[in-house]
C-alpha cells in the first residue's frame, strides 16, 4: 500500500509540477518583469511631480525670505516633506506660517540682552524656547563661575592679610585692621575691588 501511495502521489503531482514550470516561464517571470518596469516608470513620474512641487514651493519660500530680510534661513531648515497628496497651495500656506513665526521669534530674540548668542542657538533648530533657555543657562553658569573666582580671590586676600600681615577682621568698621597699629587698615571694598597685582 505504501508503495502504491507513493506511485499515485507522483502521478498526481507530476502534471502540476510540469504546469508550474510552464506557468513560471510564461506568466510569473513575465509579469514580474512588467511589474518592475511599471514600478520604475511610476517612481520616475512621482519623483518628477514631487520635484516640480518642491521647486514651486522653494521659489515661494525664497521670495518670502528676501521680503522679510532673513536670508540666513534655508528651505531645508523648515523640514517640509513634499509628498504627492498635499497640494502646493497647502505647502505655501505652511511656508508662510513658518516664516511668520520665525520673524516673530527673531523680533523677540532681538529684544533680549544676549540677542546675538540667542540667534546663533535659534538657527540650529528654530526652537526659540530652547535657544533662550540655553543662553540663559550658559550665562548663569558663567555668572556663577565668575562669582566663584571672585570669592576665591577674596578668600586668598583675606588669608594673606590675617596670616602674613597680622591683621584681623573688624566688621563694625568693615575693614581689616592691623593688630599692632590701628591706623593701618584695608577696607572690604579695597579687598574686593583691588587688582590682582
Amino acid at each position: 500500500y505504501e508503495e502504491q501511495r507513493k506511485v499515485v502521489k507522483e502521478l498526481i503531482t507530476k502534471p502540476y509540477s510540469e504546469m508550474e514550470v510552464v506557468y513560471k516561464q510564461m506568466v510569473s517571470d513575465k509579469y514580474k518583469t512588467a511589474t518592475d518596469i511599471l514600478k520604475d516608470k511610476i517612481g520616475e513620474f512621482e519623483y518628477k511631480i514631487k520635484l516640480n512641487k518642491k521647486t514651486e514651493v522653494e521659489e515661494y519660500f525664497n521670495e518670502a525670505v528676501s521680503m522679510f530680510d532673513i536670508e540666513w534661513l534655508k528651505f531645508g531648515m523648515l523640514k517640509i516633506d513634499i509628498n504627492l497628496s498635499t497640494t502646493v497651495k497647502k505647502y505655501k500656506e505652511d511656508v508662510a506660517e513658518a516664516i511668520k513665526r520665525i520673524v516673530a521669534d527673531v523680533e523677540l530674540i532681538e529684544m533680549q540682552q544676549y540677542a546675538v548668542e540667542m540667534l546663533v542657538e535659534y538657527k540650529k533648530d528654530l526652537n526659540i524656547s530652547r535657544a533662550i533657555k540655553e543662553v540663559a543657562d550658559r550665562k548663569e553658569k558663567e555668572r556663577k563661575e565668575i562669582q566663584e573666582r571672585i570669592d576665591n580671590e577674596i578668600e586668598r586676600r583675606e588669608r594673606i592679610l590675617t596670616n602674613q600681615c597680622n591683621m584681623i577682621r573688624r566688621d563694625f568698621v568693615k575693614s581689616y585692621v592691623n593688630v599692632l597699629h590701628d591706623d593701618l587698615f584695608i577696607s572690604y571694598d579695597t579687598i574686593r575691588n583691588a587688582t590682582k597685582e
